[in-house]
């Protein structure tokens, strides 16, 4: 999860990545206001509970306009996280035996805790947690079909 965290704050350093649906919704809202965007897709026929999500969506792609997240802070990030991923690389190619396996287990949850923790002590994971959990846009596309 934090590789895929890391990889997506590379590409969202000065905002949400948007698609083309992403797009249209971010575009209505600006345009429109959430309410009319609301009552506009609301009209088409699209289900209460997936057009708040829409637009809740919408309306946090708007406000991460204003970021601008360093690629030095990246970098950062990118650098504390490699540790981690060498130390469980080194883990899952450990043999284990009976003698071995209390301490590989101990390690192995100590690295766990520290990736957790690193899930919200780091800014730039936490917030790609945030916005990758939030909706994928491709969920929106999907609940549309």
């Amino acid at each position: 999860r934090m590789v895929f965290s890391l990889k997506y704050i590379c590409r969202a350093t000065k905002g949400i990545p948007l698609d083309g649906w992403a797009r249209t919704i971010v575009s209505q809202i600006e345009k429109d206001g959430k309410e009319k965007a609301y009552e506009y897709y609301n009209n088409l026929g699209n289900d209460p509970t997936d057009v708040e999500k829409w637009i809740s969506f919408g309306e946090m792609a708007i406000e991460s306009k204003k970021r601008n997240i360093s690629y030095e802070s990246v970098s950062q990030s990118i650098s504390r996280s490699a540790n981690m991923v060498a130390l469980y690389e080194k883990l899952s190619l450990q043999t284990l035996d009976k003698d071995s396996l209390q301490s590989f287990l101990k390690k192995a949850s100590t690295l766990l805790n520290v990736i957790k923790d690193s899930f919200v002590s780091d800014s730039n994971i936490a917030i790609s947690i945030k916005e990758e959990n939030f909706l994928s846009i491709h969920d929106l596309e999907a609940d549309s079909a």
